[in-house]
């Protein structure tokens, strides 16, 4: 349970922070470049100045070790690679772990469409002003938002399958009538939902694999988690990039749309 309240909180906490992220569009939309950027540095500085007052606790080593030889640095690197490769071989021979993980990164890579290239849909379908894309922005980190509170009172151990079920449901339906939408308010409807079912499988994908992984590689599983997150995102990119300039943008979500629901049916049956 403080795992899965943890994960929740971090949701929630990156949920906000991009919601604000998306007032950029407003900014930029009645200033100008250059003040745009001068905000990003100062609110960078700020940042930085803020981290500075944070007090870290000291590394714990296993061992004694002299900070300057080669040998001992050559270790800890082997060392790392190892527990890294533990983790990975691990993760392997669980079948159900290994299920999630693949789910995950097929989940990630089938999102891009609808998700990642919003920015490139809105351009093509209803206009390049600012204030549509910042509006799509807001809309979707307010879905997330949404889905993070959501997830934080009805978010059940006892009903994560029937919950992983409903949110992949939600994410097909909003994506496809995403894709179909000519009406800009309603595509703005539409992308709450869609950050709301996004959010939903995230963090029951996230909570399963911890749940289903040993004490000792829950921090292994994770990271691997969030290595099919980084690698499938751009990987997504790289696919549906040059095939949106050839094919309807359309048609590629609405495709993916279904695509997820496959996957998700196949690993919620077995």
């Amino acid at each position: 349970m403080v795992r899965d309240a943890g994960n929740i909180i971090r949701q929630v906490g990156g949920s906000v922070l991009y919601l604000l992220l998306a007032a950029a569009g407003a900014v930029l939309t009645g200033g100008n470049l250059h003040a745009t950027l001068m905000i990003d540095v100062v609110t960078a500085i700020v940042g930085t100045l803020i981290l500075l007052c944070v007090k870290l606790p000291a590394p714990v080593h296993r061992s004694p070790v002299n900070s300057s030889s080669v040998s001992t640095i050559r270790k800890s690197c082997r060392l790392i690679l190892q527990e890294v490769g533990e983790g990975f071989r691990y993760a392997l021979s669980c079948k159900k772990l290994k299920r999630f993980l693949i789910f995950y990164g097929m989940f990630t890579f089938l999102c891009v469409p609808s998700g990642f290239m919003a920015g490139l849909f809105v351009n093509r379908v209803y206009g390049e002003a600012y204030w549509y894309l910042t509006a799509v922005e807001a809309a979707g980190f307010a879905g997330m938002l949404t889905g993070s509170i959501f997830m934080s009172i009805h978010g059940s151990l006892a009903e994560q399958k029937k919950m992983l079920f409903c949110g992949l449901l939600m994410f097909v339906i909003t994506g496809v009538a995403m894709g179909m939408a000519r009406n800009f308010l309603l595509y703005l409807v539409l992308m709450i939902g869609f950050g709301v079912a996004m959010t939903v499988v995230q963090t029951q994908v996230t909570a399963t694999v911890q749940r289903l992984s040993r004490e000792d590689m829950q921090g292994r599983t994770v990271g691997l988690l969030s290595s099919m997150y980084y690698g499938a995102m751009p990987l997504g990119m790289a696919v549906f990039g040059p095939m949106a300039d050839r094919s309807p943008i359309q048609g590629i979500m609405i495709g993916a749309g279904i695509a997820v629901i496959c996957c998700g049916l196949v690993l919620i049956r077995e």
